[in-house]
């Protein structure tokens, strides 16, 4: 070997090469295994505003009701166009001195579907919720055809003894006065089921109040029959309106 040949050899052990070695193939459980997920890079410069959270968007979006009629009968504002609509539910409204949070309701749209329901458009969710729980006040006022019930709050109680009769207005009356119920607000009781037939000594009653307030305090707490207490919980109501044929009362 000559000098120049030993000193090129010398040259390149020192020198890094400067191609990437070849990697080796990775084993099926490996690949299996390994995470190859990689978070991305952040471009460009952050936003200089902070991002609102969904409560303060949610302020500012139009919150809307469905208002639903009898399926039978004719239906209210058959002739009536949407604006024509907005305006005799407003007048109600003005008739009634109705106020939310020291502001008047407004009535943003409204949609009329063939089968005579109506949903209402308003400025906020507490508008909203005014027109829905109080639909017996003010529905009647802007057409005679436009009659709804009354909003009802229920309450599911466990452990409720059949013994106890639902339709004897005195044990319901003593019922009130145990737990602090206004007998007023008290406007239905409901089995969950047929306890009674079925000779179970227990069983689930479902109560509907007219009082909002009232029923949530009921959730948060509890209620006593002959000093036995009972479990209270929210009742979530199956849908009341299938999504397939429309009919009430169908889930199918």
């Amino acid at each position: 070997m000559t000098e120049v040949q030993r000193l090129k050899k010398i040259i390149e052990n020192h020198i890094p090469s400067t191609t990437n070695p070849t990697p080796k193939p990775l084993t099926f459980a490996e690949k299996l295994t390994q995470n190859t997920r990689t978070q991305p890079t952040p471009t460009g410069t952050p936003h200089p505003l902070p991002v609102p959270p969904n409560r303060a968007i949610n302020m500012f979006k139009q919150e809307n009701i469905l208002m639903r009629t009898k399926q039978e009968g004719e239906k209210p504002f058959q002739k009536d166009n949407a604006e024509r609509i907005a305006c005799k539910v407003i007048k109600a409204f003005k008739s009634l001195n109705v106020r939310v949070n020291g502001e008047e309701i407004e009535i943003k749209s409204v949609t009329r579907y063939e089968l005579g329901n109506i949903r209402f458009y308003t400025k906020d969710r507490a508008q909203a919720r005014w027109l829905l729980e109080n639909r017996h006040r003010w529905t009647h006022l802007a057409d005679p055809l436009f009659i709804t019930s009354q909003a009802l709050f229920p309450v599911l109680i466990h452990s409720v003894p059949t013994q106890f009769d639902i339709a004897d207005k005195s044990l319901v009356k003593e019922f009130c006065q145990e737990n602090d119920i206004p007998i007023e607000s008290l406007k239905k009781l409901k089995w969950v089921g047929d306890p009674c037939s079925e000779e179970k000594a227990h069983g689930s009653l479902i109560a509907y109040l007219s009082d909002k307030e009232i029923a949530n305090d009921i959730i948060r707490g509890h209620l006593a029959y002959k000093r036995s207490h009972l479990q209270t919980v929210s009742f979530q109501p199956g849908p009341i309106q299938c999504f397939n044929c429309l009919k009430i009362g169908d889930i199918a």
